[in-house]
């Protein structure tokens, strides 16, 4: 049960993370604009650090979403997890109103204590999905099992030769 349960919250942070990218994809400008309020890299890096952010969340979204490499994912989007808790904190304790741009740029839910809740159960639940030795519905689950299989055959075959 616990394999299954694993297996939706993979999918689940997959596709969040999936949507989060392709959003912001779409208008990188207003996500850099978005990244500059946070003050974390000169704002002539944002549209650079925007660019990378979007892109590895896509991609790392995809990955978890169909299984591939599931442990480099996972640990990909934990580290992105620790990096947005990490930039959101001094905004809470700062008390500005900065819009998060979690979701692109019509996302305007402001940096809060509800967004690094949120955060921090992603976070909790990435660590529960990198504990899983075997991922079910996934590629990775599929091209392991191929090759046991693989083994399989070519051990029976090597031992009715002899």
């Amino acid at each position: 049960m616990r394999t299954y349960i694993l297996a939706i919250f993979r999918i689940l942070v997959g596709i969040l993370f999936v949507t989060s990218g392709i959003l912001k994809l779409m208008d990188l400008g207003a996500f850099a604009l978005a990244v500059q309020k946070f003050n974390v890299v000169p704002d002539s890096f944002a549209r650079i650090l925007a660019t990378i952010l979007s892109s590895i969340e896509f991609i790392s979204g995809l990955m978890l979403l169909i299984g591939f490499r599931t442990r480099l994912a996972i640990s990909i989007v934990a580290a992105l997890l620790i990096i947005f808790i990490a930039a959101i904190i001094p905004i809470i304790l700062s008390g500005e109103a900065v819009n998060c741009g979690c979701f692109g740029p019509s996302d305007y839910d402001k940096v809060g204590v509800w967004l690094l809740i949120r955060d921090v159960i992603l976070l909790t639940l990435t660590l529960f999905i990198y504990s899983e030795e075997s991922y079910k519905y996934s590629i990775d689950n599929f091209r392991r099992t191929r090759a046991k299989d693989l083994w399989t055959e070519t051990r029976e075959k090597q031992i009715g030769s002899i």
